[in-house]
């Protein structure tokens, strides 16, 4: 019998391949998609780095990943699999050195009904007010019919309906009657937001994206530009007549007359420092987050303000999925690796507070409009950058017994004297955000409250937290490289004007014995409004919690794998019953 022979899917010639080393010394080197970043150099050894790809294979991914010396395979051999979400047992599968973009569960947030469920959930353990993002009906149909049916008989209002698992603006509806949903057939239905932020009388959403490269520790980032979508009519309130009046899919507005595609030459990357507003951008059917700053300040509004809630919102969506993603992954992934790339939409009210529309497990890559293809690039070059895929011949990892961690390690936080597993950890996370480009650490950060409203204390986030409130040298995680160190750094700063505060952490000499920021507890204040919130700097919009049983102290939160949760208000479990008023719903 003849042995299949894997072929190649492009016969175009690929780019050389570059590595970027780490900075400690003992750590491999990974593959260098942006050759500017410091250290990056040719890669002179053998072997070759490979492409699979399924679903919907674009020419920015493919273009991507061959500039950078990766040949495009259908081959069970790759070094990074692009392309639909797989099924659990495809993960067992996977070598150590084999990087997938999906987690296994990642539908639990990238399902519409699965997310709804999993910010129930919280809602009901944590109080809606920490975790009550969705407007006050949330409907899960056939589950929530009758809820349904009751309330829109109490009051007339509009609702939108959608399959939970649809994209694009497929099969979404607006209605306003009950004779309008089929109580047999699944689909998510919520109160339709009535008062939205208005540009130019216009309707519009927000697609940021978020990276997530691990989850135990649970570590994610989000990118500063992104786009702004808007539907081709004006906006009428109360008028249903017209999808592109309501709906910000660019699926359905591209078929419209008045739909005007952006140029490259726009302005992208100056969220910071935006240019005066031009009044030209109003005939165009899609912005840059830089184009939306420059418009905010031309209004008065600050546009830092709206970010740091985006990314409260952003902060705490992601992590209702920590649960189930951590069960997951480590039943079914446990040699492999996997990333994942989120589209998240926020849509903003007149008031200026962040709705989430959905969560996109596979956000589009492909370059509809010249705009597109700047942001979506540097997107893709950054992400690749970020997660770290192994360089040709990295000698596989030997497999490590299990490691028992105790809680009691990081009792008193001296970083010279943590177990060797704990920092590892740490080296992951540094080698990480000093590679991260233009991304933005949201979790784990500094003392960080958003651990509190996690199910499970982990030792791994709490571990990670402690460090970065910490000013520990990096040279007690292990050998550095000082001048590759201040290099990156130098270059982090370049490229993104709001670093990560680990920049600026000694990188040589011993240091005392090191804590956080005392042992005391501080207990953050949560305030029931969703407003402006600093990521890690321990003000977070909600309530505050009851601590329970102190098992960990984490300087600024106890937590306790034991604690039993603070009973939440009394009501049906159902999703429509529970969810207070809040800060997120689905468009």
């Amino acid at each position: 019998m003849t042995k299949k022979v894997d072929a190649p899917v492009s016969t175009k010639p690929v780019g050389p391949i570059y590595v970027l080393p780490s900075l400690f010394t003992a750590l491999p080197r990974s593959v260098s998609f942006n050759h500017d970043v410091p250290g990056s150099r040719p890669y002179t050894g053998t072997g070759s780095l490979i492409l699979r790809m399924s679903g919907a294979k674009t020419n920015i991914v493919r273009e991507t990943f061959r500039a950078s010396g990766f040949k495009n395979i259908n081959t069970a051999r790759f070094t990074v699999h692009w392309g639909k979400a797989q099924k659990y047992k495809y993960y067992k599968e996977l070598g150590s050195l084999q990087w997938v973009s999906h987690f296994p569960g990642t539908f639990e947030l990238g399902r519409k009904d699965r997310l709804a469920r999993n910010l129930a959930h919280l809602s009901r353990r944590f109080g809606s007010r920490v975790y009550g993002f969705f407007t006050p009906a949330t409907y899960i149909i056939p589950a929530d019919y009758k809820a349904l049916k009751s309330d829109m008989a109490e009051k007339k209002a509009l609702y939108i309906m959608k399959p939970c698992a649809s994209a694009r603006g497929i099969g979404i509806k607006l209605i306003d009657s009950i004779s309008a949903v089929n109580k047999t057939k699944y689909a998510l239905v919520q109160k339709y937001l009535g008062a939205p932020y208005l540009i130019d009388g216009r309707k519009s959403d927000i697609r940021l994206y978020v990276a997530i490269t691990n989850v135990d520790p649970m570590k994610f980032y989000i990118y500063p530009e992104g786009l702004v979508r808007f539907a081709t009519k004006q906006y009428k309130k109360g008028q249903k007549s017209s999808k592109m009046m309501h709906l910000t899919n660019y699926s359905i507005n591209v078929k419209s007359d008045d739909f005007v595609q952006p140029t490259a030459d726009l302005p992208t990357f100056t969220t910071h420092d935006p240019p005066p507003f031009d009044e030209e951008w109003f005939r165009l059917s899609k912005w840059s987050l830089s184009m939306l700053a420059s418009y905010m300040g031309a209004e008065g509004t600050s546009y830092s303000d709206v970010w740091g809630s985006i990314t409260d919102v952003v902060t705490r969506a992601v992590l209702a999925g920590d649960g189930p993603l951590n069960t997951a992954f480590k039943a079914n992934c446990q040699h492999g690796n996997a990333f994942e790339l989120f589209g998240v939409d926020i849509m903003l009210d007149s008031a200026l507070r962040p709705w989430l529309i959905e969560i996109n497990t596979s956000p589009s890559t492909a370059s509809s409009s010249p705009l597109d293809k700047v942001i979506k690039q540097s997107v893709l070059s950054d992400l690749c950058d970020l997660v770290g895929f192994a360089a040709p011949k990295t000698p596989i990892p030997p497999r490590l017994p299990r490691v028992k961690r105790t809680f009691k390690d990081l009792d008193v936080f001296i970083p010279a004297e943590l177990p060797t597993h704990a920092k590892e950890v740490l080296q992951a996370l540094e080698d990480e955000m000093h590679r991260a480009g233009r991304w933005s650490l949201l979790f784990p950060a500094a003392d960080s409250p958003y651990l509190r409203i996690l199910e499970v204390p982990r030792y791994n986030n709490i571990l990670c937290s402690k460090w970065l409130a910490c000013r520990a040298p990096l040279s007690v995680l292990g050998a550095v490289d000082p001048k590759l160190v201040a290099a990156r750094r130098k270059h982090v700063h370049s490229v993104n004007p709001t670093p990560p505060d680990t920049m600026t952490r000694p990188v040589l000499g011993a240091r005392p014995r090191t804590t956080t920021t005392g042992d005391r507890a501080r207990r953050p204040t949560m305030s029931p409004s969703p407003g402006h919130s600093r990521v890690g700097s321990g003000r977070v919009a909600g309530r505050a919690l009851s601590p329970g049983p102190t098992r960990v102290r984490s300087s600024g939160m106890h937590v306790s794998p034991t604690a039993r949760p603070r009973a939440a208000s009394a009501g049906p479990r159902r999703v429509g019953r529970t969810l207070g008023s809040g800060t997120f719903t689905f468009f």
